[in-house]
């Protein structure tokens, strides 16, 4: 505050406090000749970097008119700047952190070229960042630490070298800005209909994806950048809707792009570098304008009651067992080395995609995953969308013994939830989309809102240290050794009501003999635009090789993995599509 106060003020005394407070911290803090976990305040790897990239440079030009800002003043922050970038050159960190501290050693070197060492500050951050552009980012376009949030810290600090060279005229970084041109390519990929990111990991806020185009508009010639850049006034939108990132294990099921579409993102991929939490087979919905099943935050960096429960399973739209989250925090994976395969499939009738979980579960509180436990368990996982009306989730759960399972699902603090005895449970808010989760089996609905016992449940948090109540609905049911729920997630315009009816259909094998819904999944679902035929063999984990199992459900008749056929209010086909299948009846009529 004191570098505004001064610019807007000449007032001296605010100059005379920043030289003394500057020369007192760099005086009083010499650096470490290496970092170590118990190192002060000032010289954390991050902390001691990251004032490099705006808080000291901004500073340094408020005051450099000053008279107060006397030669001695001056050349005890030159010193700091010294020591800083050259503790960053010896204490490199990670991830995004490390690539801040890249940014902050070319400033260094940039922004104070009398420096005997300024070129060698510059060409060893440039050559660094180069190495960083090669191994932080998959494929995909997405940074390893697979938060979507702390992808665009990665992305900045590209930026800020790149940015840094054009105003201290040095020569554009190329590989560099080649290279940072794929991070953008995240954005369109995982955009909400409200133009955000799914809030997984230690995503503070969905963000703006508008701004960050804007804010390189012209850079590139690329009609989409420009579409987001432009608010969709100029430009093209992509020419997918719904796709997937097999290396961070991402699928996102969208009907338009347009702000009231439908809109799912389901994580199935690897922890992340950094930044994870207990979250495998989590996703957000989105639809009508509004979040419908959403993330409920971060809390904070500082272990704690509080900082382990966001991060446990406890607090996201999966399954946890007996009262135990997820805990791959002390295995992982935290990085792969080739993309899921098999994984998606995606046409105009429907999406599918899967996940499995099979490893540790353990108290939520657990955060490295070592408290001993002999609870493994397994949760697999499929979401199919049912363009463009609804999505119907498959869950299949296993453990020896007899368990208590507790299918979960989280809203915003400001949604009304309520869950009748003779209805669906969901969100209940006049005038605003709504939606209905909607059990296949018996499956009775408990809100919990704000419960602080251990493990608590039913909590937001919207910013650092801050929670509030916000609603959840926990489907819960005891059974022994296996499991399963089938859920229908239909989301509804606002003023408008659920219409809706289905029926599990029994399902045979080629002999006739029957097969149990545990392992094929087969639906009639009725709606005001008609019926729809959904068969999911769970057998099978693999999307897209052949099944080559021939299963009758109702008039269906198939060997598919996975099959959607769609019939309008007449009972006319409108729609049929099947996966891994050689053929595909209905009523015996053969479909395509």
């Amino acid at each position: 505050m004191l570098g505004p106060l001064y610019w807007f003020s000449h007032d001296e005394r605010y100059a005379q406090e920043f030289a003394d407070e500057v020369t007192d911290f760099v005086l009083s803090y010499p650096p470490p000749e290496k970092y170590t976990s118990d190192a002060p305040g000032p010289w954390r790897q991050l902390t001691a970097a990251a004032p490099l990239n705006g808080t000291w440079l901004d500073a340094y030009n408020y005051f450099l008119p000053s008279g107060s800002f006397t030669p001695q003043a001056h050349a005890v922050m030159l010193k700091g700047f010294i020591e800083k970038a050259r503790f960053a050159v010896r204490n490199p960190n990670a991830v995004n952190r490390y690539m801040i501290q890249l940014a902050g050693i070319y400033n260094v070197g940039a922004y104070f070229p009398e420096l005997r060492e300024a070129r060698d500050l510059r060409e060893f951050a440039v050559q660094a960042m180069e190495h960083a552009v090669d191994d932080e980012f998959y494929p995909d376009s997405i940074s390893k630490e697979l938060c979507p949030g702390y992808h665009g810290g990665s992305r900045g600090a590209i930026n800020r070298i790149i940015d840094s060279a054009a105003l201290m005229g040095y020569e554009t970084p190329q590989k560099l800005f080649d290279g940072v041109k794929a991070t953008y390519d995240v954005y369109p990929l995982l955009a909400t209909p409200l133009w955000g990111l799914p809030r997984f990991g230690d995503t503070w806020s969905a963000g703006d994806i508008q701004k960050v185009f804007a804010a390189i508009e012209g850079r590139y010639d690329d009609p989409v950048y420009t579409w987001f850049a432009t608010n969709r006034e100029q430009g093209a939108p992509p020419e997918f809707t719904s796709t997937r990132m097999p290396w961070a294990g991402f699928y996102v099921m969208r009907s338009s792009w347009e702000p009231e579409a439908l809109y799912l993102c389901m994580d199935a991929g690897p922890m992340g570098r950094d930044h994870w939490h207990e979250d495998f087979n989590n996703f957000e919905c989105y639809a009508y304008g509004e979040p419908l099943i959403s993330e409920v935050g971060i809390y904070s960096y500082t272990q704690s009651k509080w900082n382990q429960y966001f991060r446990a399973s406890h607090a996201h739209n999966t399954v946890i067992c007996d009262g135990y989250s997820q805990k791959r925090g002390g295995t992982g994976p935290f990085e792969v080395n080739a993309p899921r395969e098999n994984d998606w499939h995606s046409d105009g009738v429907f999406d599918i995609a899967w996940g499995i979980y099979d490893g540790r579960w353990s108290a939520f509180d657990d955060y490295r995953g070592k408290s001993p436990t002999d609870l493994v368990a397994t949760h697999r996982r499929d979401i199919c969308f049912v363009k463009d009306s609804y999505w119907i989730i498959c869950d299949r759960l296993a453990s020896a013994g007899e368990h208590l399972w507790s299918q979960l699902f989280h809203f915003m603090p400001d949604r009304a939830v309520i869950a009748p005895n003779d209805a669906p449970a969901g969100t209940d808010d006049p005038g605003r989309a709504n939606i209905r989760i909607i059990q296949i089996d018996a499956v009775s609905a408990q809100i919990i809102t704000g419960r602080e016992e251990e493990p608590p449940q039913g909590w937001y948090s919207a910013k650092q240290g801050e929670i509030e109540p916000a609603a959840m609905l926990s489907y819960e049911q005891t059974a022994t050794d296996t499991a399963r729920y089938d859920t229908i997630l239909l989301p509804l315009p606002p003023g408008v009501e659920a219409e809706i009816s289905f029926e599990r259909l029994p399902v045979t094998d080629a002999d006739g003999n029957s097969v149990s819904a545990d392992d094929v999944c087969a639906l009639r679902i009725v709606t005001q635009a008609g019926t729809d035929y959904f068969i999911n063999d769970l057998r099978q984990s693999e999307i897209g090789p052949a099944n080559g199992i021939v299963k009758r459900a109702g008039p269906v008749v198939t060997d598919c993995r996975a099959a959607v056929i769609r019939l309008d209010a007449e009972g006319t086909v409108i729609g049929a599509s099947a996966v891994g299948a050689t053929t595909l009846t209905l009523d015996g009529k053969a479909l395509r």
